[in-house]
């Protein structure tokens, strides 16, 4: 009863969000944060400013930080959550921008700050009473060190419940580099290091939920970011089956760089990209609530993660997207009933999602091949899955999807690795070429493109248990470079 009537709640305001958003009165919401987040930001930096001069004591302080905490307040009673993000000269609130006077040069300031010790913005989870804050000026008015130095410093200061961001900064054209590799402050970064990334922000998204707090979705919107722009024709290859040591993020991880490969295909924009990998990132975010101290079970955890979601209040379009992600990405696409076809985007996971888990070890079923996987997707198609949308996954696979076990015609065996790539090598990818020793197989080193070695013929597909994996960087990267990197 507990667990209906919490549902009903979470349905309810999902709707009254649905109807504020479409009745335009989401640019109320928009005008009050960008209004409100301006005065956050002038009274914090005034604080910091003065700070750097006079100790946290004096009787000037007083004033700012009852108001900052009033402030503080005000944002979590109607958004749940208070992020301040700064990026170069601008200043985000919940990722809708602040605007000020550019003659102040305010998010340039505070980003010139706070940067100093690797700091992008700061996230409060809950109030604070002004003494706090002026502990929390104390610490960063003059700080010296890094980020782990300054977080260290929240803690002893019983205020780990600020979250601060590393660094964000926009790309500049000409920084993605191709072929997996993308250019990040001037080093070339693997695909692994971008999922060593991205299985810790789905893990700690994953804690978060567990303890009840509102997850940080702007780290996992750079993460989704990256995902994005990493990904290449060999990003569901053989090559990096240990790299992601958590099976949720590993399964996470594959649904996006999946889900990507139908997007494009539809003709989805870097943004929208992005904002679908946001979802499939966060997709099964109710596994990790808890239910009298025990995992939520399968029928239950796309309420729970909606719950968990609707904590972050607002109603913007992504904010809305994500939740009927979660809600509905279990969900046929025809149905007996005249109820509407689920969002495009939870169309997309529940494909994505349901052809990774055929593919990879599970309790529900023998792991399939990639091949006979997407035989099984077909399949469903009209009836489980949205027949275009599955279309678009077979032209992005190919014929032989990442992962299929292959005979060449010079009696040779190998792996595919390569997506489709378009129709003249839909039948003709990439292909790592496994050794025989003994009873076992393993992959070797020599990678054979079909494209360049028109003599050669896949003879048939092989009923092996392939699988689609998170990477095809063979290139090691140890976890401080993908912190370093894109951690926050």
């Amino acid at each position: 009863m507990v667990e209906e009537n919490k549902l009903d709640q979470a349905q309810g305001r999902l709707a009254k969000m649905m109807e504020r958003a479409s009745s335009g009165e989401d640019r109320a919401m928009a005008r009050w944060i960008r209004e409100t987040g301006e005065r956050m930001v002038r009274s914090l930096l005034g604080m910091v400013r003065l700070g750097q001069f006079h100790h946290h004591e004096n009787k000037a302080f007083e004033k700012p930080a009852v108001e900052l905490a009033e402030l503080i307040t005000e944002v979590l009673e109607k958004l749940g959550v208070a992020a301040v993000v700064f990026v170069e000269d601008q200043v985000y609130l919940n990722d809708i921008r602040i605007r000020y006077d550019s003659r102040l040069d305010l998010g340039l300031e505070m980003s010139q700050h706070f940067s100093g010790f690797g700091v992008g913005g700061m996230t409060f989870n809950q109030p604070m009473e002004p003494r706090e804050i002026l502990e929390l000026i104390q610490i960063i008015a003059g700080f010296e060190g890094d980020r782990g130095d300054v977080l260290k410093a929240l803690a002893e200061k019983g205020l780990e419940h600020i979250a601060m961001p590393g660094v964000h900064r926009f790309l500049q054209a000409g920084e993605v580099a191709g072929k997996g590799k993308k250019q990040h402050g001037g080093a070339k970064v693997s695909v692994k290091a971008v999922q060593h990334a991205a299985q810790r922000a789905v893990d700690r998204t994953l804690l978060q939920a567990g303890q009840q707090r509102i997850v940080d979705l702007l780290s996992m919107r750079k993460v989704a970011n990256n995902l994005v722009d990493s990904q290449d024709d060999n990003i569901l290859s053989d090559a990096g089956a240990a790299a992601i040591s958590s099976p949720f993020a590993a399964h996470c991880i594959t649904v996006g760089q999946l889900a990507i490969c139908m997007a494009r295909e539809v003709g989805f924009d870097d943004n929208h990209q992005a904002d679908l990998v946001l979802c499939a990132l966060t997709h099964d975010l109710g596994y990790g609530c808890r239910e009298d101290g025990y995992a939520t079970p399968f029928e239950r955890h796309c309420s729970a993660g909606v719950r968990t979601l609707i904590q972050r209040r607002g109603f913007h379009e992504s904010h809305i997207r994500r939740m009927l992600a979660v809600i509905e990405h279990h969900e046929d696409y025809a149905t007996d009933s005249d109820t509407a076809h689920p969002s495009v985007f939870a169309r997309i996971i529940r494909i994505a999602d349901d052809y990774d888990s055929m593919t990879r070890s599970r309790t529900g079923g023998p792991r399939l091949s990639p091949a006979r996987a997407l035989e099984r997707i077909i399949k469903g198609s009209g009836t489980k899955y949205d027949p275009v949308l599955v279309q678009c996954l077979v032209n992005a696979l190919g014929k032989y999807p990442p992962g299929t076990p292959v005979q060449l015609s010079d009696n040779r065996f190998g792996a595919s690795l390569s997506l489709g790539r378009g129709p003249e090598s839909f039948d003709r990818p990439s292909i790592r070429i496994l050794a025989l020793k003994g009873s076992e197989v393993e992959p070797t080193d020599e990678i054979l493109d079909l494209l360049e070695h028109p003599e050669i013929q896949i003879v048939r597909p092989l009923e092996g248990t392939g699988a689609v994996f998170v990477t095809s960087s063979v290139d090691e990267v140890e976890e401080d470079d993908a912190s370093e990197i894109f951690d926050t």
